[in-house]
C-alpha cells in the first residue's frame, strides 16, 4: 500500500513538473513572438523614416558631424541655427529637413545631436549601431587611457582627459566629445562608466 501510495505521488509530481514544463515552454514561444513582432515594428519606423526623410542617411551624419562641430566650439542658441546654416550651405530644403526632424522629436540644434542620429533614425548598419566618429578599437583604447587618468587624478567634471587623448593623436575633438555627450560621456568619469563600445558597434 506505501509503494502505492509513493508511486501515486511521483506520478502527480511528474505531471506537475510536465505541466509547469509545457506552460514555460508557451511562455517562451509567446515572448519570442512579442520580440518577433517588436523587432518587425521596428523596422518598419526605420524603412517608413527613410522613406519621409528628405536628406539621406550619408548626409544627415555629415550634418550631424558639422553641428557637433560647431557646437563644440561656440556653444549652441536653442535654435536650429546651425542646422539651417547647413541646410542653405548643401542646397538642402531646410523647412522639410526641420519638419522631419521635428516630427522625430529634435527641437533643436544640440537635441539634434542627442536625438538625431542616423543609426537610431534609420537604424543601425552592418557594424555600426550609434554616431560615434571613432572606431572600436580606438575607441576602446580611449577609455582604458581616460580610466588611467581619472585613477590617478580624478575626474573634474570635464572631458579633459579625453580631449587630451584625441589632440595628441590628432583625431576629432569636436565632434568626438559631442558623440560621446550622446552616449552618456558628459564628463571623463562618465565616459569610462557609461559609454559602451559593444552598445555601439554591436
Amino acid at each position: 500500500m506505501l509503494a502505492v501510495g509513493m508511486s501515486c505521488r511521483l506520478c502527480a509530481e511528474r505531471s506537475a513538473d510536465q505541466e509547469w514544463r509545457e506552460e514555460a515552454g508557451v511562455k517562451q514561444r509567446r515572448k519570442a513572438q512579442r520580440r518577433a513582432a517588436a523587432g518587425a515594428e521596428q523596422e518598419r519606423r526605420w524603412r517608413q523614416a527613410e522613406a519621409d526623410s528628405p536628406i539621406s542617411r550619408e548626409q544627415l551624419l555629415r550634418l550631424v558631424e558639422s553641428v557637433a562641430d560647431r557646437v563644440a566650439a561656440d556653444g549652441h542658441d536653442s535654435s536650429f541655427t546651425l542646422t539651417l546654416a547647413w541646410c542653405e550651405a548643401n542646397a538642402v530644403d531646410a523647412d522639410r529637413v526641420v519638419a522631419f526632424l521635428a516630427a522625430h522629436r529634435v527641437v533643436d540644434d544640440y537635441s539634434l545631436l542627442m536625438e538625431g542620429d542616423p543609426y537610431k533614425l534609420f537604424g543601425p548598419i552592418a557594424g555600426q549601431k550609434a554616431w560615434m566618429p571613432l572606431d572600436e578599437q580606438t575607441l576602446w583604447e580611449l577609455i582604458r587611457a581616460v580610466d588611467e587618468s581619472c585613477r590617478a587624478d580624478g575626474c573634474d567634471h570635464s572631458q579633459r582627459f579625453t580631449r587630451r587623448f584625441l589632440e595628441a593623436r590628432g583625431l576629432a575633438v569636436g565632434k568626438t566629445e559631442m558623440a560621446l555627450l550622446a552616449q552618456g560621456g558628459g564628463c571623463d568619469c562618465e565616459v569610462v562608466l557609461n559609454v559602451d563600445p559593444e552598445r555601439i558597434f554591436g
